[in-house]
């Protein structure tokens, strides 16, 4: 394969509808595409491909290649901010449909390849009679595999792939881009955009912290990129991962999940409501001195602690130099019968800059009981 081959795709999500099951009823020969998965995608999409996974693979966020209703084409590139944009005529839209038709949607027919650190494929496509979605572990880049489906989808993609470089792509400027933090101990270089105070910071789907850059804020990634790289940019103590937005594509940044989030090793994370509740850089910067504090008055320390099984509530206070995060943790009444060293409640307040612990306490343990503060 071209570029597909050697990049890392994500998903495969595509459906498909005949086929006969082993009772005579008819099976499904396609996977429908989950709500989710349709969301996260702008509405006049027809086919969509990208990476992750894998040794090397890229960020999520932008598709390897995705074709549009209307004939516009985007291409992850490694220019600028990473996105070229195409269109193709009538004629190279009947020419899209083409490639796909004989191409299996159905999840089950594709294999896996047997090779670890490899990428998964991810197309969602709605060229059938519903949006359909598949996932094909090492696709492109295992030679070990022989299968006739995984050549029918290399050879639609190689169609993508010429198509579009006939349709001398350009580059895209998105009129919105999202950032995306990672809490780091490096400060690398002062914060370029509108002051970080100034914007609303959200959260990704995977719970990590972002903001949306518009205006004057693209016009600046664009001149960093273009200059610097997309690549290991750290500003004000944030890692930072820039993930252009397609046309009418959801930004993936948005406030926190009614049913909670995940930080760290927290995987049941609420956040207390205004006006306390902590941004979601400073929970994140407060996450690792939670976790060290709880794990050493607990002893649930991770990978095989419980600290992910707690239910914790993360609020803030003070301001300036007095702010604060707290973390109050309740693990649940299921789970206390069968682990009954594992304590039921504990505190921990630490300096939100600073990340030193100032209150904890544990309690409802059968072999520690630790308070100070």
């Amino acid at each position: 394969m071209r570029r597909h081959a050697a990049a890392a795709l994500g998903t495969l999500l595509l459906a498909a509808l005949t086929g006969c099951a082993d009772d005579g009823a008819p099976a499904p020969t396609s996977t429908t595409a989950t709500p989710a998965t349709i969301a996260s995608h702008a509405p006049d999409v027809l086919v969509s491909v990208s990476s992750t996974g894998g040794e090397g693979s890229p960020a999520p966020g932008v598709p390897d290649v995705e074709v549009r209703a209307d004939g516009t084409v985007f291409l992850r590139t490694d220019d600028g901010l990473g996105v070229a944009t195409a269109t193709l005529s009538g004629d190279g839209l009947a020419q899209v449909r083409e490639a796909f038709a004989p191409v299996s949607m159905r999840q089950a027919d594709y294999a896996d390849s047997d090779w670890t650190d490899q990428p998964t494929t991810s197309v969602l496509s709605t060229l059938g009679e519903r949006p359909a979605s598949i996932s094909v572990y090492g696709f492109g880049h295992d030679d070990e595999v022989d299968d006739p489906d995984w050549d029918r989808l290399a050879a639609a993609l190689e169609t993508l792939d010429d198509l579009a470089a006939a349709a001398t792509p350009a580059a895209y400027r998105p009129s919105t881009v999202t950032v995306v933090l990672s809490p780091v101990t490096e400060p690398g270089r002062a914060w370029p955009l509108t002051p970080l105070a100034r914007l609303a910071q959200g959260w990704t789907a995977t719970g990590q912290p972002c903001v949306l850059a518009r205006g004057r804020d693209v016009a600046t990634l664009q001149e960093i990129a273009t200059h610097e790289g997309r690549e290991g940019l750290v500003w004000a103590g944030l890692a930072v991962d820039v993930r252009p937005v397609l046309r009418d594509a959801p930004s993936g940044c948005a406030a926190a999940p009614a049913d909670g989030i995940g930080i760290g090793w927290f995987h049941r994370v609420r956040l207390a409501p205004a006006p306390h509740r902590p941004t979601p850089v400073e929970a994140w910067r407060a996450a690792e001195a939670v976790e060290v504090a709880a794990s050493a008055a607990t002893g649930q320390e991770p990978p095989e602690g419980q600290l992910s099984s707690y239910d914790t509530v993360w609020s803030a206070g003070g301001a300036g130099r007095h702010r604060w995060i707290e973390v109050r943790a309740t693990y649940p009444a299921q789970f206390r019968d069968d682990r009954p060293d594992v304590p039921t409640t504990w505190r921990v307040r630490v300096d939100a800059a600073t990340g030193e612990v100032r209150a904890l306490e544990v309690e409802g343990a059968d072999v520690r009981t630790a308070s100070r503060g």
